[in-house]
């Protein structure tokens, strides 16, 4: 079975899978893709030194990712060529990963996942609600300004609209206690043991 779990910044997608990772599943963290790539694809960094220059390198010569999403998040035509350069190349990659274990519980997390319309390419999706108060707590947690968290939020489908788009909502405004909870109850609706 595959899931496409999404949800907006903050949201908890991340803890969501590494719950599902304890119980089993066999997780795809999209952005954690994206990361190696901007750091290790000979390609992809090229292109960017050539959009952007040198500045987004840090000296260690890894990308400079607060530079880079200021750039992408302020600019909506740098944001689409950023989208443009790193997504097939993201789907690729975990595309593959699925067909090494198509027997396998799998879920890849996918922040665009109704932006760029791939639900079809799941039996379920599965989306990870949060107030704004949380996903302004937890972007601040993880070093974003409110400013950068709103801006990425905004750069995003309502949360809203990505709930009533899912075939499944959890919502994460509780302890992780109650989180487990509804994640037990997911695992039963879908059949999974």
């Amino acid at each position: 079975m595959r899931i496409g779990l999404t949800g907006g910044i903050g949201s908890g997608k991340s803890t969501v899978a590494q719950i599902l990772a304890e119980e089993g599943a066999l997780c795809i963290d999209c952005d954690r893709i994206v990361a190696d790539l901007l750091d290790t694809d000979k390609e992809v960094r090229e292109a960017l030194r050539k959009r952007f220059g040198s500045s987004v390198y840090k000296p260690e010569v890894k990308v400079d990712r607060t530079f880079l999403s200021d750039i992408v998040f302020d600019h909506t035509s740098q944001r689409m060529w950023l989208e443009n350069l790193l997504h097939p190349l993201v789907r690729k990659k975990w595309e593959a990963q699925l067909a090494k274990h198509p027997e396998a519980f799998a879920v890849v997390e996918i922040p665009l996942l109704f932006e760029k319309n791939l639900e079809k390419n799941f039996h379920f999706t599965v989306c990870i609600s949060a107030s704004l108060s949380s996903q302004l707590r937890r972007g601040r947690a993880k070093g974003l300004t409110r400013r950068q968290v709103l801006a990425r939020i905004s750069r995003q489908l309502p949360l809203s609209d990505k709930v009533k788009r899912a075939d499944f909502v959890v919502s994460n405004n509780g302890s992780t206690e109650f989180l487990r909870s509804q994640i037990l109850l997911l695992r039963q609706q879908l059949h999974i043991t």
